[in-house]
């Protein structure tokens, strides 16, 4: 990480910093826009960062998401945060951002080239569905498989989700999901052991 530290403090979350880097550097070209999120504390003053950076390059657009997710003020926060990104803010009862969300829409639409219709969001959460769907049973089998699935294998399959178009690797995982089903379940007589945070895929940590 290099170029990103022109745009952020050094004590920002190097995976925060490692995306801008990508950014910068060309890995990430082939993205015509990103939306940022403000779900940790590096995410929210960073939002602008990505946008002073990349701005001139792709759309930027910035999405806050309820704090409170349980609450039914959380559930119509969270919904009028997706509608701003679909549609044009024009009745909105919270006056924070309100400049930022009016333009969410146009600036999805210009990326797409074409108007966001219900329909396509519907389809959209469908192919997500079917993924995280995918993703569940293969953790399952996983777990079943320790023979054949190890840390480090179970980790690259469910790491490549974020780097493939959705319906392909959905294919391939429900192909592996079969594989691994009409195998017998593994009598694992080593450790169990589960790791819990934002990210594990280290080689050597998971070896």
């Amino acid at each position: 990480i290099s170029r990103a530290k022109e745009y952020c403090a050094t004590f920002y979350c190097t995976i925060a910093q490692l995306a801008l880097e990508m950014l910068l550097d060309g890995t990430m070209d082939q993205l015509d826009g990103i939306i940022t999120p403000t779900i940790c504390d590096t995410l929210r003053p960073m939002s602008q960062n990505f946008r002073v950076a990349m701005g001139d390059k792709m759309k930027v657009i910035f999405l806050a998401h309820p704090q409170n997710r349980f609450e039914e003020f959380g559930l119509q926060f969270c919904i009028d945060q997706y509608n701003h990104v679909k549609a044009d803010l024009e009745e909105f009862g919270l006056k924070f951002c309100e400049e930022e969300y009016a333009n969410v829409k146009a600036d999805l639409e210009e990326v797409c080239g074409h108007e966001i219709t219900n329909d396509a969001i519907l389809d959209a959460i469908k192919v997500y569905n079917k993924s995280r769907a995918a993703r569940r049973e293969f953790v399952k089998l996983a777990n079943e498989h320790c023979d054949v699935v190890t840390p480090t294998k179970r980790s690259a399959v469910l790491k490549a989700f974020f780097f493939m178009e959705k319906p392909e690797y959905t294919a391939k995982l429900e192909e592996l999901n079969k594989e691994l089903a009409a195998l017998p379940v593994c009598d694992w007589k080593g450790t169990k052991v589960v790791t819990s945070g934002i990210i594990c895929d280290n080689p050597k940590l998971l070896s």
